[in-house]
């Protein structure tokens, strides 16, 4: 495989996962009222339906983009 193929995606991967965080941080920031973290903890599953959903559209935007 060559070098530079190899180089150009592990910044895509490297892009890809602080897009990833990033996106994760502003919905946080975007919803003050709730606490995600706190209501994960205590099992809230309807939060956590919403946060994977939320994970898997920004995968899905962030993949068609890099590719």
């Amino acid at each position: 495989m060559q070098p530079m193929l190899m180089a150009v995606n592990f910044i895509y991967g490297i892009l890809s996962i602080l897009l990833m965080v990033g996106s994760v941080f502003l919905i946080d920031r975007l919803t003050p009222s709730i606490d995600v973290a706190e209501e994960l903890k205590r099992g809230n599953v309807a939060v956590a339906i919403a946060v994977a959903g939320f994970c898997v559209a920004v995968a899905l935007v962030v993949s068609h983009a890099v590719a």
